[in-house]
């Protein structure tokens, strides 16, 4: 019976911990360079919704490539776009850090390059979990929830 309990405690949750350390995190967050993997969409006046796939915002020093899905009310139709997400890659971009509340970071990052992103907000905390908020031009803000993870190397 003890057995049962230990699987069924083990398999019920679904938050994920990440194993870094705040040094760690504070490390990729000072050198620009992480992927902010996504395990929650909240769109605006909607609903929350669970991702099971890998959708990354990744960071780098050259460029922001974003990966996520989007739901949520479009003012305009973007022209040439076929998939409707929050997809896009920018390689000029201003990245703006600050210290947050209780050991966390707060990057602004504003893509030059794309004509419907205009800001993205991402707060990370001490232990790799963050939010991060997508305003656009064209389209409903959406948050995501998740952590970070270091970058694949190439």
């Amino acid at each position: 019976m003890p057995a049962i309990l230990l699987v069924l405690a083990s398999c019920s949750g679904s938050k994920t911990v990440t194993s870094l350390t705040e040094t760690e995190v504070a490390g990729m967050v000072n050198a620009k360079d992480f992927a902010f993997r996504a395990e929650q969409m909240l769109p605006s006046g909607g609903r929350t919704r669970i991702l099971n796939e890998a959708y990354l915002f990744r960071v780098t020093p050259q460029e922001v490539v974003s990966d996520l899905p989007y739901m949520g009310r479009a003012y305009s139709a973007t022209i040439g776009s076929s998939d409707g997400g929050m997809r896009f890659t920018s390689k000029n971009y201003t990245y703006q850090q600050t210290p947050g509340k209780k050991n966390s970071w707060n990057i602004t990052i504003y893509p030059k390059d794309q004509s419907d992103v205009r800001e993205c907000l991402l707060t990370v905390y001490s232990n790799g979990t963050a939010d991060l908020l997508i305003n656009s031009n064209n389209r409903q803000q959406i948050r995501y929830n998740g952590y970070i993870q270091a970058n694949a190397k190439q």
